[in-house]
């Protein structure tokens, strides 16, 4: 065997493995960015669940406050149309009341994702609407049969979807 061979094995095996441990370094940086984004996808998937479920909530209380603000008002026009033959008649407590829900359920519900929730909720804030501006002790009723449905089917769609935002998280 040559003098010189010992040392081109030394050489060939010294490049050898800087190669490898440069693959090597090449597929963990790889793995770790891999990593990272995949914990920045959860993050991100986590936060806007977590504001939807927060949102969903928020705007089933309100629906239900508008709902009970709805038949408040309802009752008030006709004990006013009893009283002085008037619909209409609405003390300035309900009124600003009803005025807040209204307008915080229209800030909920353009943040909701879902779009059968926002038709639902629409239906609901403009059945709630017919009910405080009806003319007529018959077009009040409408209203709030039309209003509980749409409450109803409201408050069961949102259900549905805070139940798959757990069901997704497990």
């Amino acid at each position: 065997m040559p003098d010189w061979f010992p040392v081109v094995t030394l050489l060939i095996g010294y490049g050898a493995k800087s190669l490898t441990d440069y693959f090597d370094n090449r597929r963990a940086i790889a793995r770790e960015r891999e990593v990272r984004d995949a914990a920045r996808r959860d993050h991100l998937f986590e936060r806007r669940s977590n504001f939807q479920r927060e949102t969903l909530l928020a705007l089933q209380d309100t629906a239900l406050e508008l709902g009970r603000d709805t038949a408040a008002i309802d009752h008030q026009n006709k004990m006013s149309l009893r009283s002085t033959g008037k619909l209409g008649v609405i003390t300035e407590e309900f009124n600003e009341g009803y005025r807040v829900r209204q307008a915080t359920m229209s800030k909920l519900v353009s943040r909701v994702r879902d779009d059968a929730v926002r038709e639902l909720a629409e239906q609901f804030r403009q059945s709630s609407a017919d009910t405080v501006m009806a003319d007529t002790e018959q077009q009040g009723a409408i209203g709030m049969e039309r209003a509980s449905n749409a409450h109803e089917q409201l408050n069961q769609r949102i259900g549905t979807l805070l139940r798959s935002l757990d069901d997704a998280e497990q």
